[in-house]
């Protein structure tokens, strides 16, 4: 550095602009121009105003050390001082790619982009969620899964600090579609954001299961939790929900398995749980060892494993509470010779779900509380049933009846106004419910069948929802006409796998109640019949790939 050079460094510190201008051109002309030379001189020109002059100089500093950042930063100050700042955000962008990436100076290039784009970027794009009412922003992104949240958080800063500002936002912590494991500092920043608004979390893939839930327990007033892909849930684990005082359901869904002691403990301890529905539980964790002050409202197992004991014992006897509104079991690998039971105990219970390979329907002696029913089986029934006025159920609403090889005439059984055994002479008259929906399956032939009985059966008058399938009868396109005129009320009918023609529905939509048509799987049915039956007004689902068997004379709608 010459003396010249460092007399012009010396009056620019004292603001001497003009003399220090004069000692910069002459030191320019007495030794080789280097990149802080002319830096030096363009802030010269700068003070003086002489703007043109200075964007000279930072080019030419461009120009002689392209890796420099100090020409960039210059040029981006005088254009910007200048009122061009797109062209200084576009020198800030040529630099960011030519400076290399270490040391203060591409650091103060990078920060001197940023600042200008922040500047720039309301008048080109506009964050949505600067502009809506907070409340509003709320509910938009209400609608996202609580992954997508989430992945909204890593794409952009103000979404994310908008997102953990929001603790309604946080009110279910779900985890299912979590890919890695989920580090115990997500949780705990979770909890920190909501504020104690957590109610439901969805567990899976946690680095460490212990810690998630004593931290949600004991922090947060969680009201439902659910287990996936845990395998074989520690004890431990479960011990821990024994902690909070307001949860009231525990899902065990698909991946988790569990031993007997820790889900009979869980029930036992837990006073208020309400709800407790499980993919897969040892059948020895639901014996009513322990379980006389439970107050579980609602039970639902879609897999009861190890079960030795006959149906009656074990689902039947399961809760004597009375407490017990909803109870669905489902044991599809098991086989039972009988389905005996006696449920009257259950005196609160509304809805009964059921699906297990019964060899024989046997009497259940079901409480008169029942407003809907559904029996199961994947196994061929033995049509020989006796004591039908064991089925009396005077509140039914809802029927659901999936039985291979049932018969027809066991429907009355399930609608009998015969009580047995007999109430007292004084007990007063019960009004007999109207049912609304009633479903029938089970590959069977119909036709030696006589209609007419269902027709007089005075609580099949009102049925709104009618659902029959998986019938080959021939006569079917006659069972449907007749429908058609004797259920007014009759709005939607789901005829999956029937032979069904194109008569037939013409004559339903012709009447003009049915609104909902399920059609799927009708190999007997053209599609022409359909789609008159679509210009008429009626939803029709028809997908002929479902349950269709080679062959068959598809019968057109009368014209």
């Amino acid at each position: 550095m010459s003396v010249a050079h460092d007399q012009g460094r010396a009056a620019f510190r004292k603001q001497q602009y003009a003399a220090a201008l004069k000692h910069f051109n002459r030191a320019i002309a007495l030794e080789p121009v280097s990149v802080t030379l002319l830096d030096n001189r363009a802030a010269c020109y700068e003070k003086l105003n002489d703007l043109p002059s200075a964007i000279k100089d930072a080019k030419k500093a461009i120009q002689l050390q392209r890796e420099d950042a100090v020409g960039y930063l210059r040029a981006g100050k005088i254009l910007t001082k200048m009122g061009k700042k797109p062209v200084a955000l576009e020198i800030y962008s040529h630099g960011l790619k030519s400076v290399r990436r270490v040391g203060k100076g591409y650091e103060a290039l990078r920060k001197a982009h940023g600042d200008l784009q922040n500047v720039l970027s309301p008048r080109t794009s506009v964050d949505p969620l600067t502009m809506l009412p907070r409340e509003l922003a709320v509910q938009i992104i209400d609608y996202l899964s609580f992954k997508q949240r989430m992945n909204a958080c890593m794409v952009s800063m103000q979404w994310a600090g908008f997102i953990r500002s929001a603790p309604d936002l946080w009110q279910h912590i779900d985890l299912s579609g979590a890919k890695r494991r989920v580090r115990n500092v997500f949780i705990s920043r979770a909890i920190n954001v909501a504020r104690t608004k957590i109610r439901k979390a969805t567990l899976a893939n946690l680095e460490s299961w212990e810690k998630t839930l004593a931290a949600l327990t004991k922090h947060c007033q969680l009201e439902e939790v659910t287990f996936l892909r845990t395998g074989v849930v520690d004890p431990a684990v479960l011990a821990l929900l024994h902690q909070s005082r307001t949860l009231k359901t525990v899902n065990l869904g698909k991946g988790t398995i569990t031993k007997t002691h820790p889900v009979r403990h869980l029930l036992h301890r837990c006073g208020q749980l309400e709800r407790f529905n499980c993919d897969t539980v040892d059948a020895g964790s639901l014996l009513p060892h322990e379980l006389e002050t439970t107050a579980l409202r609602e039970l639902t197992v879609r897999s009861l494993i190890n079960n030795d004991q006959p149906i009656g014992a074990m689902a039947f006897a399961i809760f004597p509470s009375h407490q017990l509104q909803t109870l669905r079991l489902c044991c599809p690998e098991q086989y039972y010779t009988g389905m005996g039971a006696n449920l009257r105990s259950l005196t609160s219970l509304t809805e009964l779900h059921l699906h297990f390979n019964i060899l024989r329907l046997e009497p259940v002696y079901m409480p008169a509380s029942l407003t809907s029913l559904s029996l199961t089986s994947s196994s061929q029934i033995d049509t020989t049933v006796t004591e039908h006025g064991a089925y009396y159920l005077p509140n039914l609403k809802t029927l659901e009846l999936d039985l291979p090889g049932l018969s027809l005439s066991c429907l009355d059984m399930f609608l009998s106004p015969i009580q047995r055994p007999p109430p007292p002479p004084d007990t007063p008259a019960v009004d007999l419910s109207a049912l609304h929906t009633l479903g029938w399956g089970g590959s069977t032939r119909y036709a030696h069948f006589d209609w007419t009985r269902l027709q007089n059966q005075s609580r099949l008058r009102k049925l709104r929802r009618l659902r029959f399938t998986d019938c080959s009868d021939a006569k079917m396109d006659q069972l449907v006409e007749h429908w058609s005129s004797s259920l007014e009320e009759l709005q939607a009918l789901d005829l999956t796998s029937t032979a069904v023609t194109g008569v037939g529905v013409k004559a339903l939509v012709e009447k003009g109640n049915v609104k909902d048509l399920v059609l799927d799987g009708c190999a007997q049915l053209g599609m022409d019949a359909v789609t008159w039956a679509r210009a008429q007004g009626v939803r029709v689902a028809y997908n002929t790939n479902q349950g269709v068997s080679a062959g068959g004379r598809k019968v057109r709608y009368a014209q």
